[in-house]
């Protein structure tokens, strides 16, 4: 929708259908209302009931979730074990990696590259992304093409465990090391800052909450590893300690996909049919 004309003919009796019921289905619907979307907009749900208001749950934290994308094997999307491959505007990518401009992913399942770490694709499982990258999708849908804008926000997500209030920043699995830059262990009360190739990724703080916005601001910054810290914060330094975070690159999945074709401007991507043992 590259002309004025389009784009309006559709933001007033076009069609967009929307897979997926939950916070970042419903905050999708909200955002194209709000971006003066007046077509027809349909909310597909798994569920046999209105649109409600859920609960933020984690499926990740309660259920040892993986992408569930089975379903859209034979759609020509990138599907696969980790998610729907995705730009940073969140148009999928079909079966051969090549961006749409038709459909649009958000939530659990995108992977999309990321800025601040070295545009590694990455999927964000937690209800505030799923929220704020069905924001960015919604308005890409139908505002102009240079007007798109990218899912860029630092991730972030709390808990309370046992009495520990527990806040992260950033992507910490993304690190290769960690250190202790405020408080102390052995008082549950302290930040630990993740650091790769000398920049800080993450910090999680524990019982520390007010420094969250402190961290993800150098986080944005793109801030060095070990952050240097004013002395009253931290009098006595620690070093570093491998993250030991395991090795994203090792493979534990078998293929999906293989090539077609020979002559390179005609070679293909296909799904590999298989079959889960029961």
């Amino acid at each position: 929708m590259k002309s004025h004309e389009t784009r309006t003919a559709f933001k007033d009796s076009g069609r967009i259908v929307i897979v997926g019921a939950s916070l970042a289905g419903l905050r999708a619907a909200e955002a194209l209302r709000a971006e003066g979307f007046t077509g027809h907009l349909t909310l597909i749900g798994d569920e046999p009931y209105l649109p409600y208001g859920r609960p933020p749950l984690s499926k990740a934290v309660l259920t040892g979730w993986i992408a569930v994308t089975e379903w859209l094997r034979y759609s020509g999307l990138a599907a696969g074990t980790f998610g729907v491959g995705c730009d940073a505007g969140c148009r999928a990518f079909d079966i051969n990696a090549i961006v749409t401009d038709d459909v649009f992913v958000a939530g659990d399942i995108a992977r999309f590259p990321h800025p601040l770490y070295n545009y590694q694709f990455m999927s964000l499982e937690h209800w505030g992304n799923a929220v704020e990258q069905a924001r960015v999708a919604a308005h890409n849908m139908v505002c102009a093409p240079a007007a798109r804008c990218p899912h860029v926000a630092v991730s972030t997500f709390w808990s309370s465990q046992f009495g520990v209030n527990i806040k992260s920043v950033g992507v910490p699995s993304a690190a290769e090391e960690v250190v202790i830059t405020q408080g102390e262990l052995a008082e549950a009360s302290f930040v630990a800052a993740y650091g790769k190739e000398g920049q800080l990724v993450a910090a999680v703080t524990f019982n520390h909450a007010k420094w969250v916005e402190f961290y993800q601001h150098l986080i944005e910054q793109a801030a060095p590893f070990p952050s240097k810290l004013p002395e009253a914060l931290h009098p006595m330094p620690n070093p570093p300690v491998p993250a030991a975070f395991p090795d994203p690159r090792q493979p534990t999945h078998e293929a999906t996909v293989v090539l077609t074709g020979h002559d390179p401007s005609a070679r293909r991507v296909q799904w590999i049919p298989r079959h889960r043992e029961t």
